[in-house]
């Protein structure tokens, strides 16, 4: 006849709050009070907690400077010279130097995309800069 062997008793908690939870189970020793490990593993967890909370946080931006935003008012004011489709412009980047920071910018963001500003959806085409207007939402 085999003697039964009594399975083990787990406890398990689960700490932490907003974005962050922990949880923690162990088995307990034959004879080992279920509330002292219920303690010890509280108070680890709440250690791991703390610890945690003191990190800095890894979404929090790396500086405090503004996002830079493209300038509209300036890219407005530019002689566009109209292109060969409906509605679309363009001028060339060489002949306006106060554009350096804005195309700076743009190649930044994104070299091949398109940058909305103001009333226009912008692109740097090769040498020149290309405009074309925003198109209107259906209305329901």
């Amino acid at each position: 006849m085999s003697e039964k062997q009594p399975q083990p008793t787990r406890v398990k908690l689960s700490l932490g709050g907003a974005n962050l939870w922990l949880s923690l189970d162990r088995d307990l020793a034959p004879a080992e009070n279920p509330l002292d490990a219920f303690r010890g593993i509280h108070a680890m967890l709440t250690k791991v907690l703390q610890e945690l909370a003191a990190l800095p946080s890894s979404t929090s931006p790396p500086s405090a400077q503004p996002t830079e935003t493209i300038d509209a008012k300036l890219l407005e004011g530019l002689q566009w010279t109209p292109g060969q489709k409906y509605g679309r412009e363009w001028v060339r980047i060489g002949a306006h130097p106060e554009l350096a920071a804005t195309i700076a910018l743009m190649r930044r963001i994104d070299p091949n995309g398109y940058h909305a500003a103001g009333d226009y959806v912008y692109r740097i085409e090769g040498d020149f800069l290309g405009r074309y207007p925003k198109r209107k939402k259906a209305s329901a």
